[in-house]
């Protein structure tokens, strides 16, 4: 007879169904009610979270005014005040000077109140280890003025507390054009409402806390109706299985006493155990007298008690005692165990990774030299310093720290030196391994890099190159969240691989390209009312190839000079500071008549420029052009420059309508203070140019070219002709002497103890030691990327600058007679 099979799951699916649609409609119930009333709570809940965000910063501004009145009153020609949350107070008396030892905005709001002669808006502003600070000045009565400084950190917590699981931004406008910076924000997500700050300069945006489910409760209801179901689901299916089995049993009872029987098995097991009794059978064309009855009597009890969720254990004993054993087994049922017992009793195997053996050696001191983490980027001697397995440390402690800043996506370029695939390789390798993502754009310039890691990263990335320096080295310039890391952030990550901090992940590694995307924006800004014969040199450097093809895009007829990359830097070094470097290009300017020519140094960040009379202009020289251009339509912005820049600066800009505001020299330095001043121009002597009118607020070689050519095209003259309403003064390129890192810090004090006795000269200490004369300056300042000091003096003319040389040169001599003075 045949048997149908009649699945248990069927049997209990109407069951099981009607139980399931309960619960579905006390959860549907549940969650509607829940809904409802979050929805009703929300215009409450918004209003608020305004009301104590609007309370929190009033109250702050507040006491802060009442603060500095306060101060004020009590005594402001005696600062040092012990006021918790003070944290500096300023007397400018009047007429005097204001310190250059001030942060950028402290300047910026002291110059203000001089000009206004009057009170001025407060300012947040960020010191330089990152801490947020509120700044105050207000008129004394003697014609002076006060500069108070307080923290800001019982605000953020205060507003932290308010904001809970909302969000909030709080904003400032900065000058006159009404840009708004962000002083805090916390968690903004979606559009928010804004809110003025009475009488302030300020602004909040709101992002009231979201409607939550009360999650607890809908568990708790589902958790009820499933207590209150369970036991009668259990109870029926009990009762079901136990009358099926019943009614199995009798059909096979039927079964063996060839009874005729048509109903079906209801069990998989009872089906099972069937076939069973069928195989076990003797060989007859039927099953009576064949099978006795107490035998499937005793089946039967036995399938009464079935587990269907047993397993089947065999003891070492029960096995020895098996007929036979698999074809490959060895070669007796003793070995099997003997074996088993063994492998069991043997030790783990040592798993070495020879990658973290090396790196854990290379984090000892005397593998990460401290020379190479300089003032604003890693750099160093390829061969000995920045190794392969260096590059990957460094990738899992930059990594580490953006994962820290909450930045998951790492933008990675390297230029064109010999080392510089490997160790891009290596750095990914690195990033990858501690948890980030990274974008590898190939070989491209710095500013390439820059661009993409603001226009397809998160302002994140990571440069291989060592700039201008000679072939042998390179090196690491760090971009994370749009601020490029400088001093003690560099030398953090150096911390962090000595002690091995590293995060633990498995990011991802994609390749993409932007230059198309990158030239093409530049294209869009800068149209040329006419076109140029230009000679470019790029020393080899990776820039060669896009400024031809920007310059042809424009419409400009090029002549290349060096513009095949070629990490040996044949023809010399890729510094277009030095006049050495640039003897082929007047040559070439010169023979072919061109009107201009320009030079780029190896990442393509700076650019030089060179007239059609084959005059090299110097970078302080070229800022003050881009200065004046951007004040045309920018009056009162500020314009940022480094110490190595001539005085006429300050009397340009002013005169311009701008505010000077000097800096240290670095990239990341001038980067810094354009973030924190919202400066639309800086610039440096080495021919950093950082756009932030049209651009986007990096050191950009191939722009500065770009609208460079632009004013030319708009005048009518020659580059010449552009240059000569400047002051002509006398001035030496930048001069290097050489010394040992450790040594140079020692004659740099030499020379400010020294300093400290001078009638007849100002002193400027923001990078180095500046000394200002009636008849000239001069500054000596410990170099950020090789192991020299640089020295840049200028005069009203020869007569003068000899003076101002002669007064370093015996200072210099006095702090160390051995020195090597290049003037």
């Amino acid at each position: 007879m045949a048997v149908k099979l009649k699945s248990m799951y069927k049997i209990a699916a109407p069951f099981i169904g009607g139980i399931l649609a309960i619960q579905l409609i006390v959860t549907a119930v549940t969650v509607t009610v829940m809904s409802r009333q979050q929805t009703e709570s929300t215009t409450e809940r918004a209003a608020e979270y305004e009301k104590a965000a609007k309370g929190v910063v009033n109250a702050f501004l507040s006491s802060q005014d009442q603060l500095v009145s306060g101060i004020v009153a009590a005594s402001p020609a005696v600062p040092n005040l012990n006021i918790p949350g003070v944290l500096e107070v300023r007397v400018l008396p009047p007429g005097g000077d204001i310190p250059t030892t001030l942060t950028f905005t402290q300047q910026d709001m002291l110059r203000r109140a001089v000009a206004q002669r009057g009170n001025i808006s407060p300012e947040a502003s960020h010191l330089p280890d990152g801490s947020l600070v509120f700044n105050q000045v207000r008129p004394l009565k003697d014609g002076g003025f006060l500069l108070v400084t307080t923290s800001m950190s019982d605000l953020k917590k205060a507003v932290e507390a308010v904001a809970g699981k909302g969000g909030l931004v709080l904003r400032q406008q900065i000058g006159k054009a009404g840009e708004k910076a962000d002083i805090l924000s916390l968690s903004p997500s979606g559009t928010g409402k804004t809110v003025s700050v009475s009488n302030s300069n300020w602004e909040m945006q709101i992002f009231p806390p979201a409607g939550q489910t009360d999650v607890l409760g809908l568990v708790l209801a589902l958790l009820a109706s499933a207590l209150l179901l369970t036991p009668g689901l259990v109870i029926v299916m009990v009762r079901i299985y136990d009358r099926k089995i019943s009614e199995d049993i009798n059909v096979m009872h039927a079964l063996t006493r060839s009874e005729e029987q048509t109903g079906a098995l209801n069990l998989d097991v009872m089906q099972e155990l069937w076939s069973v009794l069928i195989a076990s059978a003797p060989q007859k064309s039927t099953l009576s007298g064949n099978i006795r009855t107490h035998d499937v009597a005793g089946i039967v009890q036995a399938a009464e008690r079935i587990d269907t969720g047993a397993t089947v254990s065999l003891n070492r004993n029960e096995a020895l005692q098996a007929d036979s054993l698999p074809l490959d087994a060895p070669d007796s049922s003793e070995d099997v165990f003997a074996e088993a017992e063994k492998a069991s009793n043997e030790p783990e195997a040592l798993e070495f990774n020879l990658a973290s053996i090396e790196n854990e050696v290379l984090a000892a001191d005397s593998g990460v030299p401290s020379r190479i983490f300089r003032d604003y980027d890693i750099r160093g001697n390829a061969s000995t310093e920045i190794t392969p397995a260096l590059a990957t440390l460094i990738g899992q402690a930059i990594a580490t720290e953006a994962r820290e800043r909450g930045e998951q996506k790492i933008v990675v370029g390297y230029d064109a030196r010999l080392t510089s695939e490997v160790l891009s390789q290596a750095l990914i390798e690195g990033l990858v391994s501690a948890g980030c993502d990274v974008i590898n754009i190939g070989m491209v310039p710095s500013p390439v890099l820059y661009y993409a890691a603001r226009n397809i990263g998160t302002g994140s990335g990571v440069m291989v190159t060592a700039s201008h320096n000679p072939a042998m080295d390179n090196g690491f310039k760090i971009v994370l969240g749009n601020h490029t890391l400088a001093g003690p952030e560099i030398r953090s990550l150096r911390e962090r691989i000595v002690k091995a901090d590293f995060a633990k992940g498995a990011g991802t590694v994609i390749k993409s390209s932007v230059t198309d995307q990158y030239l093409q924006q530049i294209s869009d800004d800068v149209l040329l009312a006419r076109t140029f014969n230009i000679v470019v040199d790029a020393g080899n450097g990776v820039a060669g190839p896009m400024v031809v093809r920007m310059l042809e895009d424009m419409g400009c007829t090029v002549s290349p000079l060096y513009c095949e990359p070629d990490g040996h830097f044949p023809h010399h070094d890729p510094d277009p500071c030095n006049p050495h470097n640039l003897e082929d290009l007047l040559s070439d300017v010169a023979i072919s008549g061109a009107d201009l020519g320009l030079a780029f140094d190896g990442d393509g960040d700076r650019v030089v420029v060179v007239t059609n009379s084959t005059r090299i202009i110097p970078s302080d020289k070229l800022l003050m052009l881009f200065a004046r251009e951007v004040l045309a339509t920018q009056p009162g912005a500020d314009i940022i420059f480094d110490v190595k820049c001539t005085r006429d600066l300050v009397s340009m800009i002013t005169t311009h309508g701008g505010r000077p505001v000097m800096s240290k020299t670095g990239h990341s330095w001038l980067k810094a203070a354009v973030a924190e001043t919202g400066a639309p121009l800086a610039g440096e002597m080495s021919g950093h140019f950082i756009f932030n009118d049209r651009w986007q607020g990096f050191d950009d070689g191939l722009y500065a070219a770009a609208r460079f050519l632009e004013i030319l095209a708009g005048s009518e003259g020659t580059a010449d002709d552009l240059f000569q309403e400047f002051p002509e003064r006398v001035a030496t390129p930048e001069l290097k002497i050489p010394l040992s890192d450790d040594h140079r810090d020692e004659v740099m004090r030499g020379l400010v103890e020294q300093a400290e006795s001078i009638t007849d000269g100002t002193i400027n200490k923001t990078d180095g030691l500046r000394i200002e004369f009636a008849h000239g300056w001069g500054l000596v300042r410990p170099s950020n990327t090789g192991s020299y000091l640089v020295a840049r003096f200028e005069g009203n003319d020869e007569q003068d600058l000899e003076a101002v040389k002669t007064r370093f040169r015996d200072m210099l001599i006095q702090a160390d007679p051995m020195l090597l003075l290049p003037f």
